[in-house]
C-alpha cells in the first residue's frame, strides 16, 4: 500500500476496493526532505489502515505499507503538535510494527524483520504468495489499544494491573458471556447460576451478594450498566472489539460499582465505507443433557459514505439443561434460551464532532437456575413441592455518546437509560439454624424485581501528544428498585410461615473527578486522581409501613507513578481508595448500614522481552478493606430478621500474573494466575456473621490458567489453529455466624480443560469444540450449606460454523 498526500476522498476508494498493495502510478510527489518536520495532528481512533492514511495526508509525506502488515489491526487516536516519527511511533503502538525513511525522503512500515527493498515491492492485491513473502506471519505479539484510563493508550502504557481479550481471541476462544469470561481471566470469579440474572462478579479479592451497589463495575463502550448486587446485565460478547478487566478500585474515573474493579466491553464500530457481515451457528451437546443452539450475526451498513453507518448484531441461544427433578419425574429442568438485538449507529456530524448511538433489546427466559443438584445432577425442591423453579431476564439499554474534538481538548457526553427486569418462580433452598434435622428451615419464594437507572457524564480530557495528560468530569445518575417476593414460605416443614415483601429503594448520587499525570523525560510518568462523590437513598417497606432515607458521601483519592527502566519494562505503583455507598436494608427489619472503604497498595511490572515475543505483567496489591458490609440474618421465634450490616475490617494480600510467549512462528503459550489471601482482622458488629481471622466470602484461593495455541496453514488450502485452555481454581468459603457456628460450606477445586480446532479459507470457518473435557462437575461456589451452590456444567462438545461477507 502507498499513501500519500492525494485527497481523501479518491484514497478511500482505494480502501473500500482493497487495493491497499498498488503503487499510484502518475501524479506522485516524491517528498525530499529528509529531516522530519512538526506538524499539527488530529487522528481519530480507528482501523490501523484508515490512521496511516490520515497521517499521511497532515504530515504531507509519502507512506509505503504493504496490506498484510495493517489488516485488522487498529491505532489509537493521536492529538498534538510533534515531529512525524513521534506520531508514527504513536500510531504503531502496539501494532508489532516499525519504520524507517528512504533515501528520497518518504516512510515505509515493516514488522520487527525488515523486508528487502525488494521485498517491498508493490505486488497484485491477489498474490498472497508474494504477500507471504514480505514477512513472516508473525514475529512478535500484539499489544491491544486499551481505554483503561477513558483514553487510548497501548496496554504497557496504563500505570494498572489489566487484563484485555481482543475480538479475534473472544472468536477463538468462544468467549460468549459472563460464565465463560470467569475461566479465562485469573482474579475473575462469576459463578454460573442459569438464566434469571442472578450474577454475582468477584475481582481481586472483592466482591458481594449483598451491599447497596455490586462491587465489581460493568460498562458497555461509554455507558454505565452497573445495576444492583446479583442482577448484572447478561452482556453477549459476539462482535465485540475487546474485553477489558481493570482490577483494584477505580473509583476516580469510573465511580458507583467500581470499588474492586471495572469491567468494560468495548463493541466494534461500524464501519464507514464498507457493507460486510457474518454469520456464526453451532450445535453443542452436554453429556446427560439436552443439545444446546447458538446462532449469532451481524451487519454493517454504511448510510452515507465515510459519514454514517450501522451495525446490527443479532444473538439466538437455546442452552440445553441437564438437570433432572425424580420427584416430578421431569428431566434438563435447567434449560435456558435468551434472544438479543445491539444496533449501534455511528455519524461524523463534521469535522469535528462524532455521535455513537447504542440500543440492545435482551429477552431471556429459564428453567430452574443451575443450582442445588446434588452429585447424581438431581434436583429436590424445597417443602417437597410439586413445582420447577424458572426464571428469566429482560432488558433494554440505550446509549448516546457525544464526542467533540476542541484540538486541544476533547469534550465527551455520554447518555445512558437501561430498564432491566428479572422473574424468579418457585425457588427453593435451605437453611440450617443448628445441627439437627430439627433445625433445618426450607424457604421456598417467588420474585419480581424491575430495575431501572438513567446515568449521565460529562467529560473533557486533553487530546494526548504531550507530556501532560488531564481529564475532567461530572457524573449523575438516577436508580431505582422494586422487589416483590409473594408468598415467601421459610421454617421447618409443617411448621413453616408465610409472609410478604414489597420493597422500593431510590438512589440520586452525583459526583465531580479528575485526574492528571505529567510524563518526565519520556520515561517518569506521575498522576493524580480525586472523586467527589455524593449519594441520597429512600427506601419504603410497604408491607412493614417503614420508610427511611439517609445520605453519604466520599472524596476518594488516587496516585500513581510509573517508570520505563527501558524500551522494554516498565514498573509503577498506585495508591488509591474505592468507596461504596451505605444504604438502606429494605425488607424485615429496616435498619441503614453504613458505607464501605477499601485503601488498595499496588506495585507491578510490565515487560516486553525477547523482541517482543515474550510478554509478562505481574502486581503484588494490599488492600485494606474497613466496614464491609455482609448479611445478617436473625431467627427470634417466627420473626425473621434479614439485614444488611457492617461486620468490621478484613485485609487483602495477593499476587497476579500473566505471560505470553510466541515460541516460534506459530506456537503461542501463555499462563496467568493469582493467589490471594483474605481474612477479617477486626470485627465491631454486636451480631456478628464473621469473626476474626474468617476469610472474604466467595473468594478462591487460587486460580492458575495455562494455555497454548498452534497456528498452520493446512495443505496450502485452508488456514488453521489448534487451542487448548486449562484452569485450575482453589476453593473458597462461605459462612454466616449470625445463623449458627455450624454455617460454613466450602467450593471444589474446579479443574477446567477446554479445547478447540478451528479452520477458515476465504470467508467460511469451522470450529470444533469442548468444553470441560474432564467433566468436572465440583462445586463452583461455596453455598452449598443452602443447597443452592452451583456445579460446572458437563462436558460439552459441538461445532459452528461461520460464513462471512
Amino acid at each position: 500500500m502507498l499513501i500519500s498526500s492525494f485527497s481523501k476522498r479518491p484514497l478511500a476508494g482505494l480502501l473500500r476496493g482493497s487495493v491497499l498493495s498498488a503503487f499510484l502510478a502518475a501524479g506522485l510527489v516524491a517528498h525530499s526532505a529528509a529531516q522530519s518536520q512538526e506538524h499539527a495532528f488530529s487522528i481519530p481512533s480507528g482501523s490501523l489502515a484508515s490512521a496511516l492514511l490520515a497521517f499521511s495526508e497532515q504530515a504531507d509525506v509519502t507512506l509505503l505499507v504493504p496490506d498484510n502488515l495493517v489488516s485488522g489491526k487498529s491505532a489509537a487516536a493521536l492529538h498534538g503538535v510533534m515531529s512525524d516519527e513521534q506520531a508514527l511511533d504513536q500510531l504503531l503502538r502496539g501494532s508489532g510494527l516499525q519504520f524507517r525513511r528512504d533515501e528520497n525522503g518518504g516512510l515505509i512500515v515493516f514488522a520487527s524483520i525488515e523486508p528487502s527493498v525488494e521485498g517491498a515491492r508493490p505486488m497484485p492485491a491477489g498474490d498472497r504468495a508474494g504477500d507471504a513473502q514480505v514477512l513472516p506471519a508473525r514475529v512478535a505479539i500484539e499489544e491491544v489499544v486499551v481505554t483503561a484510563q477513558k483514553r487510548e493508550q497501548s496496554i504497557r502504557d496504563v500505570p494498572i494491573s489489566v487484563a484485555a481479550l481482543g475480538g479475534t481471541e473472544l472468536k477463538q476462544r468462544r468467549i460468549n458471556d459472563f460464565s465463560d469470561l470467569s475461566m479465562a481471566v485469573p482474579s475473575l470469579s462469576i459463578p454460573e447460576r442459569g438464566g434469571a440474572g442472578d450474577r454475582f462478579i468477584f475481582l481481586r479479592g472483592m466482591g458481594s451478594i449483598q451491599g447497596s451497589t455490586p462491587l465489581v463495575g460493568i460498562y458497555l463502550d461509554e455507558a454505565s450498566v452497573t445495576t444492583f448486587p446479583g442482577a448484572s446485565l447478561n452482556l453477549q460478547t459476539y462482535d465485540m472489539a475487546r474485553v477489558e478487566v481493570l482490577r483494584g478500585p477505580q473509583g476516580t474515573l469510573y465511580g458507583v460499582g467500581s470499588m474492586g474493579g471495572t469491567i468494560k466491553f468495548i463493541t466494534e464500530e461500524p464501519q464507514l465505507d464498507e457493507v460486510g457481515g457474518r454469520a456464526d451457528a453451532s450445535i453443542s451437546h452436554t453429556k446427560g443433557g439436552d443439545p444446546s443452539y447458538r446462532m449469532n450475526g451481524v451487519i454493517n451498513v454504511p448510510i452515507i459514505d465515510d459519514e454514517l453507518a450501522m451495525r446490527v448484531v443479532g444473538t439466538y441461544v437455546n442452552r440445553g439443561g441437564w438437570m433432572e427433578q425424580p420427584a416430578l419425574d421431569r428431566e434438563n429442568i435447567n434449560d435456558e434460551e435468551l434472544a438479543e438485538l445491539r444496533t449501534r449507529l455511528r455519524w461524523l456530524a463534521g469535522e469535528r464532532l462524532e455521535m455513537n448511538a447504542t440500543a440492545i433489546v435482551h429477552r431471556g427466559n429459564s428453567g430452574a437456575p443451575s443450582t442445588g443438584e446434588d452429585d447424581q445432577g438431581n434436583y429436590s425442591q424445597a417443602f417437597s413441592d410439586p413445582t420447577t423453579p424458572s426464571g428469566g431476564h429482560d432488558y433494554e439499554l440505550y446509549n448516546l455518546t457525544l464526542d467533540y474534538d476542541l484540538d486541544v481538548a476533547h469534550l465527551l457526553s455520554t447518555t445512558s437509560y437501561v430498564d432491566a427486569e428479572r422473574r424468579q418462580r418457585e425457588i427453593g433452598y435451605r437453611v440450617p439454624f443448628g445441627l439437627d434435622e430439627a433445625s433445618l428451615y426450607h424457604a421456598k419464594f417467588s420474585e419480581d424485581s424491575i430495575s431501572k437507572s438513567f446515568t449521565q457524564e460529562v467529560r473533557l480530557s486533553s487530546s494526548g501528544g504531550s507530556a501532560w495528560n488531564w481529564l475532567v468530569g461530572a457524573f449523575y445518575r438516577d436508580a431505582e428498585l422494586d422487589s416483590q417476593f409473594d408468598n415467601f414460605r421459610f421454617g421447618p416443614p409443617g411448621q413453616d410461615f408465610v409472609f410478604d415483601v414489597l420493597t422500593n429503594v431510590e438512589t440520586r448520587s452525583w459526583a465531580v473527578f479528575g485526574e492528571t499525570s505529567y510524563s518526565f523525560n519520556d520515561r517518569l510518568e506521575i498522576g493524580l486522581g480525586l472523586r467527589y462523590f455524593e449519594d441520597r437513598q429512600t427506601a419504603a417497606d410497604f408491607v412493614a409501613a417503614t420508610e427511611d432515607d439517609a445520605n453519604f458521601d466520599a472524596v476518594s483519592p488516587r496516585i500513581f507513578l510509573s517508570y520505563d527502566v527501558n524500551d522494554d519494562i516498565k514498573v509503577y505503583a498506585s495508591a488509591s481508595e474505592g468507596f461504596r455507598s451505605g444504604g438502606l436494608a429494605g425488607g424485615i427489619g429496616v435498619r441503614p448500614f453504613e458505607p464501605d472503604t477499601v485503601w488498595s497498595y499496588e506495585l507491578g511490572s510490565k515487560m516486553s522481552l525477547w523482541q517482543g515475543r515474550l510478554s509478562a505483567d505481574v502486581a503484588v496489591f494490599y488492600s485494606e478493606y474497613s466496614d464491609t458490609q455482609v448479611d445478617s440474618i436473625n431467627l427470634v421465634g417466627n420473626d425473621l430478621r434479614q439485614y444488611t450490616s457492617n461486620a468490621g475490617d478484613a485485609e487483602i494480600k495477593g499476587i497476579d500474573w500473566e505471560v505470553s510467549l510466541l515460541a516460534s512462528e506459530n506456537l503461542s503459550l501463555g499462563m496467568g494466575g493469582e493467589v490471594i489471601d483474605t481474612e477479617f482482622v477486626e470485627i465491631r458488629s454486636v451480631s456478628a456473621s464473621h469473626a476474626v481471622g474468617d476469610p472474604l466470602d466467595f473468594i478462591p484461593d487460587y486460580h492458575v490458567s495455562l494455555w497454548g495455541q498452534y497456528d498452520a496453514e493446512l495443505f496450502d488450502w485452508a488456514e488453521s489453529y489448534v487451542r487448548l485452555d486449562y484452569t485450575q481454581k482453589g476453593p473458597s468459603r462461605y459462612g454466616n455466624r449470625t445463623i449458627c457456628e455450624c454455617f460454613e460450606s466450602y467450593s471444589g477445586t474446579i479443574n477446567m480443560l477446554n479445547a478447540i480446532v478451528g479452520f477458515s479459507r476465504d470467508d467460511w470457518s469451522l470450529r470444533i469444540f469442548a468444553k470441560n473435557l474432564l467433566n468436572e462437575r465440583g462445586y463452583v461456589d461455596a453455598e452449598s450449606i443452602e443447597e443452592i451452590a452451583a456445579r460446572a456444567r458437563p462436558r460439552t462438545v459441538g461445532i459452528e460454523l461461520g460464513f462471512g461477507f
